[in-house]
């Protein structure tokens, strides 16, 4: 069995957070405390519209406007599959993120405590309603799976998947070659990177050649998502434009600027890693932690480089946060600083100024408020340092009443036309 009983329970507590989040909402509804509980079709919104779309028509395509060539096919697929409406589908997704937490569990022991606090993390929240990000969980706990106990099948099986859940391929193929490489001996680069090539790049590969083969397939253009993506969701190459900002208002601009400073901490730590490799020939212990620098390096690229300047005629820099704060790849990182972690009275000091250096990069200095808006995602960072401490272990329950306070107000904004970004 790749899951033993014990693991089971990472299973389970994942499946009734999910389903307690829903019962929650609707108590909270019933009770006047929030706006409303959606019906099934109140649930489809936003990229769920497109999903649903998918899963209903296949792939279109339309030359003049938008279509849903612009997304990935594995989370529609399941969709067709089952058939379900908006809240079957929803519940369908709590599974997956199941499925995939008790995966990451069998890998990294977690307390009933730190179970909570990675399911409540704010951008969880879109593993419970109509989109991808569960599918994705999954895909990537599978090869995180194997890539822990070795077995290439789960490998292939996961990355074949996430090939096909979401665009990442030219994110994940650097990610994964520099894992392999920096955690070997600098004199085996080139076996290193040969079996990245077979275990990583070709399953990787594989499955974005077959996505692009299919949309061909049901459109008949190539290369039909990066086009869509381009032209009418504005993806493409441009220098980034200060201040970062959202067309979509200030509302959680504070939580993608937390993502984009995170993923540029991860960025500088990949970069010394590689030099100790390249000078000292010193290997990195950690594959797993190496890849998810990696694919955070890559995510906070792609963001400024690939992302639109609508609205503002600046850098939009809207979901970020779900891109990497609802993925196994955070829940590696935060194990890391987290569990594993001790931090002194600099460390603190280091991390707020650094903090409120990449607010700077949102205009944070414009007035007092955006200094203090800024500095809630600062608060955070500072009360999961506290934690990780083990000096206030009380702090875990105040992080968890924080964060489904932001995940309940993200749903109601979710189901009233409000963007998730």
């Amino acid at each position: 069995m790749i899951l033993n009983r014990k693991d089971l329970n990472g299973f389970l507590f994942a499946l009734f957070y999910g389903l307690g989040f829903h019962l929650f909402q609707f108590f909270l509804a019933q009770r006047g405390m929030v706006s409303k509980f959606p019906t099934g079709d109140q649930l489809v919104k936003w990229d769920a519209i497109w999903y649903h779309s998918l899963a209903e028509k296949g792939y279109e395509w339309f030359d003049n406007s938008g279509c849903n060539a612009a997304f990935y096919p594995l989370f529609s697929f399941i969709w067709h599959l089952t058939g379900a409406g908006g809240w079957g589908i929803s519940v369908i997704n709590i599974f997956l993120l199941a499925a995939g937490f008790a995966a990451f569990c069998s890998i990294y022991k977690l307390t009933s405590m730190q179970k909570f606090v990675w399911l409540s993390i704010p951008s969880m929240y879109f593993c419970f309603i109509p989109y991808s990000e569960a599918a994705f969980i999954l895909a990537v706990s599978i090869s995180f799976l194997g890539i822990v106990k070795n077995n290439r099948w789960l490998i292939w099986t996961g990355l074949f998947l996430m090939s096909l859940s979401r665009s990442v391929s030219l994110i994940m193929i650097p990610a994964f070659i520099t894992a392999e490489l920096v955690t070997n001996d600098r004199s085996n680069w080139l076996a290193a990177l040969r079996h990245s090539l077979v275990r990583y790049v070709f399953p990787l590969m594989l499955g974005t050649a077959l996505f692009v083969w299919y949309q061909f397939y049901k459109t008949g253009v190539w290369f039909a998502y990066f086009i869509q993506q381009a032209k009418y969701w504005g993806h493409e190459f441009s220098w980034p434009a200060l201040p970062f900002n959202s067309m979509f208002g200030p509302g959680l601009l504070w939580l993608n600027g937390l993502a984009i400073f995170l993923c540029t901490g991860a960025i500088v730590v990949l970069l010394i890693k590689g030099f100790r490799w390249l000078v000292k020939n010193e290997m990195a212990g950690d594959r797993l932690m190496i890849i998810s620098y990696g694919y955070m390096a890559g995510l906070l690229l792609v963001t400024i480089f690939f992302n639109p300047k609508w609205g503002t005629e600046t850098t939009n820099v809207y979901d970020i946060h779900r891109y990497l704060f609802a993925t196994p790849f955070f829940w590696v990182f935060l194990h890391h600083y987290t569990v594993n972690a001790s931090y002194k009275a600099a460390d603190f000091l280091w991390v707020f100024l650094a903090a409120n250096a990449c607010w700077l990069l949102f205009a944070s200095y414009n007035h007092i408020q955006s200094f203090i808006y800024f500095n809630f995602g600062t608060l955070l960072l500072l009360v999961y340092m506290l934690w990780a401490s083990k000096q206030m272990s009380w702090l875990a329950l105040a992080i968890v009443a924080i964060n489904v306070f932001l995940q309940v107000q993200m749903f109601q904004h979710f189901i009233n036309d409000i963007y998730p970004g």
